[in-house]
Formats: structure tokens, C-alpha cells, sequence
């Protein structure tokens, strides 16, 4: 039982990294990412009989939220769809949240998770400029011509790129101080936030400037509060 359990758990971890590294270029392995992901864990949940979720300070306010959404669910002329997609995307990234949460256990599973994530943010942002400077396409799909306009990347528009890169640009910064012993790697970091920098103000995306701002600032605030040096971050630690 508990080989077959280590199993799953290691099943259910390949594809959560396999969605973090497919999630720029493809909604429709993220979605059977997530579905795989889902049904091992309930299958692992019925072997274990332990059906509870994992406590995390954010349980409540989740509960509230979605309490909330059902109260507006209920109240639409178009009752069914609006249910499904209340299934099918607002539950789905809580799922993936409390899968995070009960999977990324130990340091290294967090090292591999961030550094899947560098990997493949950094062909995003390699595939953004070399879409705005030279072809005006991404090297993905070759459809969007969008030279000198505005860079999008792997993603639809340039607000999914510029929203993606909100989310980059906190880690790169947290890396780059934790990276602070080592030479090499500490101006590498630093390398990664000045591109991905320049790519966030070429999508024009003025929300993502404000949110990346933000999250950096959040960053900073939390950490001198907390009065924890900058040199050592647990999680590379």
C-alpha cells in the first residue's frame, strides 16, 4: 500500500511540473494535467481513507469565495453553463492550489517546481523578443504578426503575457537575493529580471506594470518586515 501510494504521489508531482511547464504554451495539457492530477489524488484519498484537505491559512477565506460564487451561480439566467464553468475553471485552480500544497512537500520538490518554471519562462521571454525585434511571430504557432506593436509571446494577447510575467518577475527577484552568495548565479538572476523586465513594458500592458510593481513591492515589504536577510532563503537553503 504505501509503495503504491509513494507512486501516486510521485505520478501526481510529474504532472503538476509538466503543467507548470506547459502553461504558457498549452491550455490543453494543462487541462489534462490537472484532470490526471485529480483523479490520482481521489484514487490516493480512497486508499488512504483520509478525505480532508490540507489546512492552509487560506481555507477559509477560499470557502467564503467560493460560498460567494455559488450565491451569484444561483442567480443566472443561464444556470447550467454558469455551474460548469464554476467547475471547470473556478474550482479547477484551487484544486491545483491545495495539490501544491499537499504535493511540494520537501525543498527539492519545490527546486524542481521553480526551476521548470525558470526554464520555461525563459523561452517565453526569448520567444517574445525575438517576436518583437525580428519575425513578429512566435516561434510556436506562427500565426501572430505583431512586429514593433506589441509582444504577446506563446500567449493570445499581450495581457496574458504581461499577467504571466507578474508572477516571473516576484520569483526572479527572490532568487536573485537568494542567489547572493553566488557570484555567478547572483548576476544570471539579475540578467533574467533586466530581459524580463523589458519584455513586461514592451506588451504595453499598463495593469501587468502595476501588478509587477506590486508583487515586488509585497515582496520587499514582507521580507524587511520580517526582518529576514536577504542572503538566505529557506527554500534554496
Amino acid at each position: 500500500m504505501n509503495s503504491l501510494t509513494s507512486i501516486i504521489n510521485s505520478l501526481i508531482r510529474f504532472f503538476l511540473y509538466l503543467l507548470i511547464f506547459w502553461l504558457p504554451y498549452s491550455p490543453a495539457v494543462v487541462e489534462v494535467c490537472v484532470v490526471l492530477s485529480l483523479v490520482l489524488w481521489i484514487v490516493q484519498k480512497i486508499l488512504t481513507k483520509d478525505l480532508s484537505f490540507p489546512e492552509t491559512p487560506l481555507n477559509k477565506p477560499i470557502a467564503w469565495f467560493l460560498v460567494a460564487c455559488l450565491f451569484s451561480v444561483s442567480g443566472s439566467v443561464f444556470l447550467w453553463e454558469s455551474f460548469q464553468n464554476f467547475l471547470t475553471k473556478t474550482l479547477e485552480w484551487f484544486f491545483i492550489y491545495f495539490l501544491v500544497v499537499a504535493f511540494f512537500t520537501t525543498k527539492k520538490h519545490i527546486r524542481i517546481a521553480i526551476t521548470v518554471l525558470m526554464i520555461t519562462s525563459l523561452t517565453v521571454v526569448l520567444d517574445g523578443l525575438q517576436q518583437y525585434y525580428l519575425t513578429g511571430m512566435d516561434i510556436f504557432s506562427q500565426e501572430r504578426g505583431v512586429l514593433f506593436s506589441r509582444a504577446s509571446a506563446s500567449f493570445k494577447t499581450a495581457n496574458g503575457l504581461g499577467g504571466y510575467l507578474t508572477i516571473i518577475l516576484p520569483i526572479l527577484f527572490g532568487l536573485h537575493c537568494a542567489f547572493f552568495r553566488d557570484e555567478h548565479k547572483h548576476y544570471l538572476s539579475l540578467a533574467s529580471i533586466l530581459i524580463s523586465v523589458w519584455l513586461l513594458v514592451i506588451t504595453f500592458s499598463r495593469g501587468a506594470w502595476i501588478a509587477a510593481v506590486a508583487g515586488i513591492g509585497f515582496f520587499l515589504f514582507t521580507t524587511l518586515r520580517g526582518k529576514k536577510n536577504f542572503k538566505s532563503l529557506p527554500v534554496w537553503a
